[in-house]
């Protein structure tokens, strides 16, 4: 394992979980779109996650967090974004706060779940680690953060 660290700080992101698989998406912009096409997605999951559509989620800042829509904002997605079994729909929207878990899709042994972070927002756990595919090899990566601080990432290079 390589030592090397590389600290990040890391405010707003969302993760996405599909039968195991674990993505991270940092919330940067204005503006997000959740989905597989990458003509219309700047927030791109694999091809294979079938049940995310081509412009699965719009995310628009909204105040410290964000919103998200079901589909384009217009046009509601195939499989739908779900909040304790109630869809959210195009035109209102949900408003995310730190830990609010979605789910896409309503058959509950074939759901995507998607969980919204904000770390400046208080939270119960303090550190996790994950492991991430990048540049042709596996990347430990451990989240912490202490005191109510930021969030750090601290990555190294595992194996291949």
């Amino acid at each position: 394992m390589n030592a090397g660290k590389n600290n990040t700080t890391l405010n707003l992101y969302l993760q996405l979980e599909n039968k195991g698989k674990i993505l991270y998406f940092e919330l940067k912009e204005q503006q997000h779109i959740l989905g597989r096409d990458r003509a219309f997605a700047d927030l791109v999951v694999p091809i294979d996650w079938q049940l995310v559509g081509r412009y699965q989620a719009l995310l628009r800042k909204d105040g410290e967090d964000y919103r998200i829509y079901d589909g384009n904002g217009e046009k509601p997605s195939t499989n739908g974004l779900y909040i304790n079994q109630i869809r959210i729909t195009p035109e209102s929207g949900y408003s995310l706060k730190n830990g609010t878990e979605i789910r896409i899709g309503q058959n509950s042994q074939d759901q995507i779940v998607l969980k919204y972070y904000n770390q400046t927002q208080p939270s119960a756990n303090n550190t996790w680690c994950f492991y991430k595919w990048a540049k042709s090899q596996w990347h430990c990566c451990i989240v912490s953060r202490s005191n109510n601080s930021h969030w750090a990432i601290y990555t190294g290079a595992a194996w291949r």
